[in-house]
């Protein structure tokens, strides 16, 4: 299974006409919107990079076209 990158994900939800920014997919880990069995959270130093499964793409097209 390949894990995809926040850019990533913003560029696979605007193919399916779901505008979000990196920084809305961030906000919405942090604030649990995106449940945390989609995401793995890794660290480099101080900082934070998140990884999806590719499964999180299809759970953000249903809530936000909601």
């Amino acid at each position: 299974m390949e894990l995809l990158r926040t850019k990533e994900v913003v560029e696979l939800l605007r193919r399916r006409s779901v505008e979000v920014s990196d920084r809305t997919i961030v906000r919405y880990v942090r604030e649990g919107f995106i449940p945390v069995e989609y995401v793995i959270i890794k660290r480099r130093g101080r900082r934070k990079y998140f990884l999806f499964k590719p499964e999180v793409v299809d759970y953000l097209e249903k809530k936000l076209s909601a």
